[in-house]
């Protein structure tokens, strides 16, 4: 589990690098302790959802661990485009 709550939020411009995208996740994975084949599963279903973020604008992606769990969520503007909680292993 990680040993502290911590929460990570970044805003992404259109058309943000995929590879950096999936370098972001899995470090902000292994910071929560979560394991590779959770990191495995929310990878592309955090790509999806931000390719589901209208395209002229930014987007937010926010990651929050606490309590054992790890909060995922992207929204554009105020608007919650995708969001999903994990267990922390």
């Amino acid at each position: 589990m990680s040993a502290k709550p911590f929460l990570f939020t970044i805003e992404l411009p259109p058309g943000a690098s995929a590879a950096m995208l999936r370098d972001l996740v899995a470090r902000v994975c292994a910071a929560a302790s979560c394991s590779p084949a959770s990191t495995a599963e929310l990878t592309p279903q955090i790509e999806a959802a931000i390719a589901q973020a209208p395209a002229n604008g930014h987007c937010e992606l926010r990651f929050e661990a606490h309590d054992h769990t790890l909060d995922v969520s992207v929204r554009a503007g105020a608007v919650a485009v995708w969001q999903v909680s994990r267990p922390i292993d």
